[in-house]
Protein backbone atom coordinates (compact mmCIF):
# COMPACT_ATOMS: atom_id res chain seq x y z
CA UNK A 1 0.00 0.00 0.00
CA UNK A 2 1.62 3.19 -1.18
CA UNK A 3 -0.06 5.44 1.38
CA UNK A 4 1.15 3.21 4.20
CA UNK A 5 4.63 3.07 2.69
CA UNK A 6 4.77 6.85 2.36
CA UNK A 7 3.67 7.27 5.96
CA UNK A 8 6.27 4.81 7.21
CA UNK A 9 9.01 6.41 5.14
CA UNK A 10 8.15 9.89 6.37
CA UNK A 11 7.97 8.67 9.96
CA UNK A 12 11.34 6.93 9.75
CA UNK A 13 12.91 10.03 8.19
CA UNK A 14 11.56 12.20 10.99
CA UNK A 15 12.79 9.76 13.62
CA UNK A 16 16.24 9.71 12.02
CA UNK A 17 16.27 13.49 12.00
CA UNK A 18 15.17 13.71 15.61
CA UNK A 19 17.75 11.11 16.55
CA UNK A 20 20.39 13.23 14.90
CA UNK A 21 19.12 16.32 16.66
CA UNK A 22 19.26 14.66 20.04
CA UNK A 23 22.81 13.47 19.43
CA UNK A 24 24.10 16.62 17.76
CA UNK A 25 26.81 18.45 19.66
CA UNK A 26 25.91 21.74 21.34
CA UNK A 27 22.22 21.09 20.79
CA UNK A 28 19.77 20.99 23.68
CA UNK A 29 16.64 18.95 22.78
CA UNK A 30 14.85 20.48 25.79
CA UNK A 31 15.63 24.04 24.63
CA UNK A 32 16.66 25.17 28.10
CA UNK A 33 14.04 23.36 30.20
CA UNK A 34 15.35 21.46 33.18
CA UNK A 35 15.57 17.70 32.86
CA UNK A 36 12.56 17.18 35.17
CA UNK A 37 10.41 19.74 33.35
CA UNK A 38 11.38 18.31 29.99
CA UNK A 39 10.37 14.82 31.14
CA UNK A 40 7.05 16.16 32.48
CA UNK A 41 5.94 17.74 29.19
CA UNK A 42 7.27 14.89 27.06
CA UNK A 43 5.53 12.21 29.15
CA UNK A 44 2.24 14.14 29.20
CA UNK A 45 2.38 14.71 25.43
CA UNK A 46 3.04 11.03 24.78
CA UNK A 47 0.17 9.98 27.09
CA UNK A 48 -2.55 11.37 24.82
CA UNK A 49 -5.84 11.44 26.76
CA UNK A 50 -4.62 8.87 29.27
CA UNK A 51 -7.11 6.13 30.08
CA UNK A 52 -10.14 8.14 28.93
CA UNK A 53 -12.24 6.84 26.05
CA UNK A 54 -14.32 9.98 25.48
CA UNK A 55 -13.82 13.73 25.78
CA UNK A 56 -14.89 17.12 24.47
CA UNK A 57 -12.52 18.92 22.11
CA UNK A 58 -12.87 22.70 22.34
CA UNK A 59 -11.67 24.44 19.18
CA UNK A 60 -10.79 28.07 18.52
CA UNK A 61 -9.03 29.46 15.43
CA UNK A 62 -8.68 33.12 14.46
CA UNK A 63 -6.61 34.14 11.43
CA UNK A 64 -6.14 37.61 9.94
CA UNK A 65 -3.88 39.12 7.31
CA UNK A 66 -3.86 42.87 6.70
CA UNK A 67 -2.03 45.37 4.48
CA UNK A 68 -1.74 42.85 1.67
CA UNK A 69 -0.02 44.56 -1.30
CA UNK A 70 -2.71 43.61 -3.83
CA UNK A 71 -5.13 45.82 -5.77
CA UNK A 72 -8.05 43.44 -5.25
CA UNK A 73 -7.44 41.87 -1.83
CA UNK A 74 -6.03 44.02 0.95
CA UNK A 75 -7.20 42.03 3.97
CA UNK A 76 -8.53 38.54 4.70
CA UNK A 77 -9.68 36.76 7.82
CA UNK A 78 -11.05 33.41 8.97
CA UNK A 79 -12.31 32.08 12.26
CA UNK A 80 -13.70 28.82 13.59
CA UNK A 81 -15.01 28.06 17.05
CA UNK A 82 -16.93 25.24 18.66
CA UNK A 83 -16.92 22.07 20.72
CA UNK A 84 -16.96 18.47 19.55
CA UNK A 85 -17.64 15.37 21.64
CA UNK A 86 -15.37 12.49 20.63
CA UNK A 87 -15.54 8.85 21.71
CA UNK A 88 -13.35 5.86 20.90
CA UNK A 89 -15.12 3.37 18.60
CA UNK A 90 -12.73 0.43 18.11
CA UNK A 91 -15.17 -1.51 15.90
CA UNK A 92 -15.42 1.26 13.31
CA UNK A 93 -13.05 1.79 10.40
CA UNK A 94 -12.26 5.35 11.45
CA UNK A 95 -11.78 4.31 15.09
CA UNK A 96 -13.87 7.03 16.73
CA UNK A 97 -17.23 8.78 16.67
CA UNK A 98 -17.97 12.47 17.19
CA UNK A 99 -20.70 15.09 17.37
CA UNK A 100 -20.58 18.83 17.78
CA UNK A 101 -21.10 22.27 16.30
CA UNK A 102 -18.53 24.50 14.64
CA UNK A 103 -19.13 28.14 13.74
CA UNK A 104 -17.23 29.52 10.74
CA UNK A 105 -16.72 33.13 9.67
CA UNK A 106 -14.64 34.77 6.99
CA UNK A 107 -13.82 38.32 5.99
CA UNK A 108 -12.55 39.84 2.74
CA UNK A 109 -11.47 43.49 2.71
CA UNK A 110 -14.36 45.39 4.32
CA UNK A 111 -16.89 42.60 3.79
CA UNK A 112 -18.03 40.81 6.93
CA UNK A 113 -20.63 38.15 6.10
CA UNK A 114 -22.72 36.42 8.74
CA UNK A 115 -21.03 33.43 10.40
CA UNK A 116 -22.40 29.97 9.69
CA UNK A 117 -22.80 27.14 12.19
CA UNK A 118 -22.60 23.50 11.12
CA UNK A 119 -23.66 20.44 13.07
CA UNK A 120 -21.00 17.82 12.26
CA UNK A 121 -21.18 14.18 13.32
CA UNK A 122 -19.45 10.89 12.62
CA UNK A 123 -21.43 7.81 13.62
CA UNK A 124 -20.66 4.23 12.54
CA UNK A 125 -18.35 5.48 9.78
CA UNK A 126 -20.93 7.84 8.33
CA UNK A 127 -20.33 11.60 8.30
CA UNK A 128 -23.34 13.86 8.86
CA UNK A 129 -23.41 17.62 8.23
CA UNK A 130 -26.31 20.01 8.78
CA UNK A 131 -26.67 23.79 8.65
CA UNK A 132 -30.03 23.69 10.42
CA UNK A 133 -32.00 23.72 7.17
CA UNK A 134 -30.45 20.94 5.13
CA UNK A 135 -28.59 17.80 6.16
CA UNK A 136 -26.54 15.30 4.21
CA UNK A 137 -24.46 12.22 4.94
CA UNK A 138 -21.46 10.46 3.38
CA UNK A 139 -20.52 6.81 3.90
CA UNK A 140 -16.79 6.85 4.70
CA UNK A 141 -16.30 3.13 4.06
CA UNK A 142 -17.94 3.33 0.63
CA UNK A 143 -15.86 6.39 -0.16
CA UNK A 144 -12.54 4.83 0.80
CA UNK A 145 -13.28 1.61 -1.09
CA UNK A 146 -14.18 3.39 -4.33
CA UNK A 147 -12.06 3.35 -7.48
CA UNK A 148 -12.55 7.13 -7.82
CA UNK A 149 -10.80 7.78 -4.51
CA UNK A 150 -7.98 5.38 -5.44
CA UNK A 151 -7.53 7.24 -8.73
CA UNK A 152 -7.49 10.62 -6.98
CA UNK A 153 -4.85 9.36 -4.53
CA UNK A 154 -2.80 7.95 -7.39
CA UNK A 155 -2.94 11.35 -9.06
CA UNK A 156 -1.50 12.88 -5.91
CA UNK A 157 1.18 10.21 -5.67
CA UNK A 158 -0.53 8.71 -2.62
CA UNK A 159 -2.00 5.59 -4.16
CA UNK A 160 -1.75 2.07 -2.82
CA UNK A 161 1.08 0.49 -4.81
CA UNK A 162 4.43 2.17 -4.10
CA UNK A 163 7.63 0.59 -2.95
CA UNK A 164 8.96 2.21 0.25
CA UNK A 165 12.43 2.39 -1.28
CA UNK A 166 11.05 4.25 -4.29
CA UNK A 167 9.31 6.74 -2.03
CA UNK A 168 12.44 7.21 0.07
CA UNK A 169 14.42 7.80 -3.10
CA UNK A 170 12.09 10.67 -3.98
CA UNK A 171 12.76 12.61 -0.78
CA UNK A 172 13.94 16.04 -1.97
CA UNK A 173 16.57 16.63 0.72
CA UNK A 174 19.34 14.42 2.02
CA UNK A 175 18.87 13.99 5.78
CA UNK A 176 22.59 14.64 6.21
CA UNK A 177 22.08 18.08 4.66
CA UNK A 178 19.42 18.88 7.23
CA UNK A 179 21.86 18.19 10.07
CA UNK A 180 24.01 20.99 8.70
CA UNK A 181 21.20 23.45 9.49
CA UNK A 182 21.03 22.73 13.21
CA UNK A 183 23.32 25.62 14.03
CA UNK A 184 20.52 28.04 13.15
CA UNK A 185 18.76 26.92 16.34
CA UNK A 186 21.64 28.38 18.34
CA UNK A 187 21.06 31.93 17.09
CA UNK A 188 20.79 34.12 20.23
CA UNK A 189 17.18 34.95 21.06
CA UNK A 190 15.61 32.71 18.42
CA UNK A 191 14.20 30.03 20.72
CA UNK A 192 13.03 30.04 24.32
CA UNK A 193 11.29 27.33 26.35
CA UNK A 194 10.10 27.85 29.88
CA UNK A 195 7.70 26.48 32.46
CA UNK A 196 5.26 28.72 34.29
CA UNK A 197 3.31 26.61 36.80
CA UNK A 198 1.62 23.88 34.77
CA UNK A 199 2.08 25.72 31.47
CA UNK A 200 4.97 25.06 29.10
CA UNK A 201 5.68 27.98 26.78
CA UNK A 202 7.82 27.60 23.67
CA UNK A 203 8.63 30.85 21.85
CA UNK A 204 10.26 31.58 18.49
CA UNK A 205 11.37 35.18 17.97
CA UNK A 206 11.80 35.55 14.21
CA UNK A 207 13.46 38.92 14.52
CA UNK A 208 16.54 36.98 15.66
CA UNK A 209 16.92 35.78 12.07
CA UNK A 210 18.30 39.20 11.20
CA UNK A 211 21.52 38.01 12.82
CA UNK A 212 22.01 35.90 9.68
CA UNK A 213 22.88 39.14 7.89
CA UNK A 214 25.89 39.64 10.14
CA UNK A 215 29.30 38.72 8.77
CA UNK A 216 29.97 36.13 11.49
CA UNK A 217 26.94 34.10 10.29
CA UNK A 218 27.73 34.30 6.57
CA UNK A 219 28.73 30.62 6.34
CA UNK A 220 25.51 29.52 8.09
CA UNK A 221 23.37 31.58 5.72
CA UNK A 222 25.17 30.13 2.71
CA UNK A 223 24.58 26.60 4.01
CA UNK A 224 20.86 27.27 4.44
CA UNK A 225 20.59 28.74 0.95
CA UNK A 226 22.46 25.87 -0.68
CA UNK A 227 20.40 23.21 1.10
CA UNK A 228 17.06 24.87 0.31
CA UNK A 229 18.09 25.40 -3.32
CA UNK A 230 18.42 21.63 -3.68
CA UNK A 231 14.64 21.48 -3.26
CA UNK A 232 13.68 24.70 -5.03
CA UNK A 233 16.26 26.68 -7.02
CA UNK A 234 14.44 29.99 -6.51
CA UNK A 235 15.09 29.61 -2.78
CA UNK A 236 18.63 30.82 -3.46
CA UNK A 237 17.17 34.24 -4.24
CA UNK A 238 14.36 34.31 -1.67
CA UNK A 239 16.01 33.07 1.53
CA UNK A 240 18.74 35.75 1.80
CA UNK A 241 16.09 38.50 1.95
CA UNK A 242 13.89 36.80 4.55
CA UNK A 243 15.72 38.27 7.59
CA UNK A 244 15.15 41.76 6.18
CA UNK A 245 11.51 41.07 5.27
CA UNK A 246 10.53 39.93 8.77
CA UNK A 247 11.08 43.01 10.91
CA UNK A 248 9.30 41.40 13.85
CA UNK A 249 7.54 38.15 14.50
CA UNK A 250 6.66 35.96 17.46
CA UNK A 251 5.44 32.37 17.36
CA UNK A 252 4.33 30.89 20.67
CA UNK A 253 3.19 27.39 21.58
CA UNK A 254 1.64 27.04 25.03
CA UNK A 255 0.80 23.63 26.51
CA UNK A 256 -1.12 23.20 29.76
CA UNK A 257 -0.48 19.96 31.65
CA UNK A 258 -2.74 18.25 34.18
CA UNK A 259 -0.02 16.75 36.33
CA UNK A 260 -2.48 14.52 38.20
CA UNK A 261 -3.71 12.87 34.99
CA UNK A 262 -0.34 13.25 33.23
CA UNK A 263 -1.93 14.63 30.05
CA UNK A 264 -1.88 17.87 28.06
CA UNK A 265 -5.32 19.44 28.47
CA UNK A 266 -4.82 22.54 26.34
CA UNK A 267 -2.49 23.61 23.57
CA UNK A 268 -2.41 26.98 21.86
CA UNK A 269 -0.47 28.14 18.82
CA UNK A 270 -0.18 31.89 18.34
CA UNK A 271 1.61 33.85 15.66
CA UNK A 272 2.01 37.61 15.20
CA UNK A 273 4.32 38.57 12.34
CA UNK A 274 5.08 41.67 10.29
CA UNK A 275 6.39 41.03 6.78
CA UNK A 276 7.59 43.78 4.43
CA UNK A 277 5.74 42.42 1.38
CA UNK A 278 4.86 45.90 0.16
CA UNK A 279 8.48 46.98 0.11
CA UNK A 280 9.42 43.76 -1.70
CA UNK A 281 6.76 44.01 -4.41
CA UNK A 282 6.73 47.79 -4.98
CA UNK A 283 10.26 48.80 -4.06
CA UNK A 284 8.82 51.42 -1.70
CA UNK A 285 10.61 51.06 1.63
CA UNK A 286 7.89 53.14 3.32
CA UNK A 287 5.07 50.74 2.35
CA UNK A 288 3.21 49.44 5.43
CA UNK A 289 4.19 45.97 6.58
CA UNK A 290 1.79 43.10 5.99
CA UNK A 291 0.58 41.76 9.32
CA UNK A 292 -0.15 38.08 9.81
CA UNK A 293 -2.02 37.05 12.95
CA UNK A 294 -3.01 33.56 14.04
CA UNK A 295 -4.55 32.53 17.34
CA UNK A 296 -5.47 28.88 17.84
CA UNK A 297 -6.48 26.91 20.88
CA UNK A 298 -7.36 23.23 21.31
CA UNK A 299 -8.51 22.07 24.73
CA UNK A 300 -9.99 18.88 26.11
CA UNK A 301 -12.59 18.56 28.86
CA UNK A 302 -15.40 16.27 30.05
CA UNK A 303 -13.19 13.19 30.14
CA UNK A 304 -15.48 10.13 29.96
CA UNK A 305 -18.44 12.43 30.57
CA UNK A 306 -20.07 13.28 27.24
CA UNK A 307 -23.59 12.82 25.93
CA UNK A 308 -24.79 10.20 23.47
CA UNK A 309 -23.48 10.53 19.92
CA UNK A 310 -26.32 9.95 17.47
CA UNK A 311 -26.82 10.36 13.71
CA UNK A 312 -28.76 13.27 12.20
CA UNK A 313 -32.20 11.98 11.32
CA UNK A 314 -33.44 12.55 7.77
CA UNK A 315 -30.00 13.39 6.32
CA UNK A 316 -29.73 12.87 2.55
CA UNK A 317 -27.10 10.31 1.54
CA UNK A 318 -24.90 12.01 -1.09
CA UNK A 319 -22.16 9.36 -1.23
CA UNK A 320 -23.01 8.23 -4.77
CA UNK A 321 -23.31 11.82 -5.96
CA UNK A 322 -19.92 12.63 -4.48
CA UNK A 323 -18.30 9.58 -6.06
CA UNK A 324 -19.87 10.44 -9.40
CA UNK A 325 -18.43 13.94 -9.21
CA UNK A 326 -14.99 12.60 -8.33
CA UNK A 327 -15.15 10.13 -11.22
CA UNK A 328 -16.14 12.87 -13.67
CA UNK A 329 -13.18 14.95 -12.55
CA UNK A 330 -10.69 12.25 -13.46
CA UNK A 331 -8.78 12.48 -16.77
CA UNK A 332 -10.44 10.34 -19.41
Amino acid sequence: MKLRSLFLTATMSIMLLLGGVVNAQDFDPCFGLSGDDCATINDASANGIGDAEAFTLNVFIDFAMDNIPDEVTSAIGFSMEGAIDIAVAPDSLVGFEMAGELTFAGTLNDEDPEPETLDIRLVEDIVYVSDGEEAFSVDVVQLLESDAIDAQLDGLGLGMDADPEDVAGELPVDIAQVFALLDILNLPGLLNYERAGDEFIFTVDLSALQALLEEENEDLLNTIVETAAEVEPTAAFIIPVIPSLISSGIIEVNQAVDTDLNIVTDISFDMDIEVSLGALTTGDASAPATTVFLDTDLGISNLDDIGAIEPIEGAEDITEELLSGLGAALPQ
